[in-house]
């Protein structure tokens, strides 16, 4: 997914000439490279220095581009939260805040580079939106609607490498902000987002195996509209059982949110 996300922001840059990225200590490999050679003045590289890489992109985001900040998630959201919170949300600006490597993608480097808390503390800003592809079909349909809306902050989450495509043959298109089908079927509904998608799919390749199902959900994740998120989950999860249906995710809260308001009985004493 890093990779088809460098390929695809080249792509934008190559289209727009407003299209920047800054990047916190990320040495340039593969497409990303490509932009760095090419234009090199639209690629800016301010090392261990985070809080700067935010900074940047606001004063780049003020006169009129679009720009994107990239490195590991970790460092992305958690070190210069409040750049993020003061520069970004609060003044709504149009800038592509990029988690890679989140969840526990970097499990070898130890809880430093672990990101399990983020889309909570993504969620709790003011104006900040969030996308998590699940795959890299979807990580190009996000790069190319962040390289171009004028909404606001947006944080987009993103996997490392070795990502299958599953969306590529989706029942519905990717359209920010919607919950989508990517398989359909009956009996059991499974809502996942992101790169634990995987997880999901092999989930339901078990069920297929012995009972009718449907696989649908945010893949990618919902805007900050809480209450309309659970109420676009009703269409999908409608039909099935109170009891057949799943989640599949990195962090709970949100979607249980949601769950509830689909099915109050389950947590009812």
């Amino acid at each position: 997914m890093r990779n088809t996300f460098s390929e695809a922001l080249y792509k934008a840059a190559t289209a727009n000439p407003d299209v920047y990225i800054v990047v916190a200590d990320i040495s340039p490999a593969g497409s990303m490279a490509k932009f760095n050679q090419q234009y090199p003045e639209r690629f800016i590289n301010v090392g261990v220095a985070e809080q700067s890489m935010i900074g940047i992109c606001a004063g780049l985001a003020l006169k009129g581009c679009q720009p994107f900040a990239y490195t590991i998630a970790t460092f992305s959201l958690y070190r210069p939260f409040e750049m993020v919170r003061d520069d970004l949300c609060y003044q709504n600006l149009p800038v592509t805040v990029v988690g890679m490597g989140a969840g526990v993608i970097y499990s070898t480097l130890g809880g430093t580079h672990h990101t399990q808390e983020d889309i909570a503390i993504a969620g709790a800003l003011p104006n900040m939106q969030i996308i998590a592809p699940c795959d890299p079909a979807e990580c190009t349909e996000a790069t190319n609607y962040c390289a171009t809306q004028k909404k606001g902050p947006i944080y987009l989450r993103i996997g490392k490498a070795g990502e299958p495509n599953y969306t590529d043959k989706a029942v519905d298109p990717w359209v920010f902000g919607k919950l989508r089908y990517i398989k359909r079927g009956s009996d059991v509904c499974i809502l996942s987002y992101g790169v634990i998608m995987q997880k999901a799919m092999q989930l339901a390749e078990r069920f297929a195996a012995r009972c009718r199902w449907r696989l649908g959900g945010p893949s990618a994740s919902q805007t900050r509209g809480r209450h309309r998120g659970a109420r676009a989950a009703r269409r999908p999860c409608s039909p099935h059982q109170a009891d057949r249906l799943g989640y599949a995710g990195d962090l709970p809260a949100r979607p249980l949110y949601s769950a509830r308001c689909l099915h109050p009985q389950l947590w009812q004493p």
